[in-house]
């Protein structure tokens, strides 16, 4: 579900992305509540640098860098350094792509 905020190339919704700052080994979880074509908006617990890099993947579209460009009470705005199809992220996850990517197939053995 998308709502319009007032801005014409941002929606709201609510999806998550897995980001890593720059330095660290590991992605963290936080949610995305704007998006568009340059940037999003992402809520989370652990915190992220101010102008720090980082790199971030967004379902359908796979792995995107960019910067903290601001940071308030646990929100980040990420501008991106290359922009992206946000129309892309909210579209459905193929199921095929779901399935490909979440389970493994295994031969069954003959007893």
């Amino acid at each position: 579900m998308t709502l319009n905020n007032g801005h014409p190339d941002r929606d709201s919704l609510l999806l998550v992305a897995d980001i890593t700052a720059e330095g660290s080994m590991s992605a963290l979880r936080y949610t995305v509540h704007n998006l568009s074509a340059g940037g999003m908006m992402a809520q989370g617990r652990d915190p992220l640098p101010l102008g720090g890099r980082v790199s971030l993947t967004l379902r359908n579209i796979g792995a995107v860098q960019g910067r903290v460009a601001w940071a308030e009470e646990g929100r980040y705005g990420i501008a991106f350094d290359s922009n992206i199809d946000p129309q892309a992220v909210r579209a459905p996850v193929a199921l095929s792509d779901y399935l490909a990517g979440s389970m493994k197939l295994r031969a069954r053995s003959k007893a």
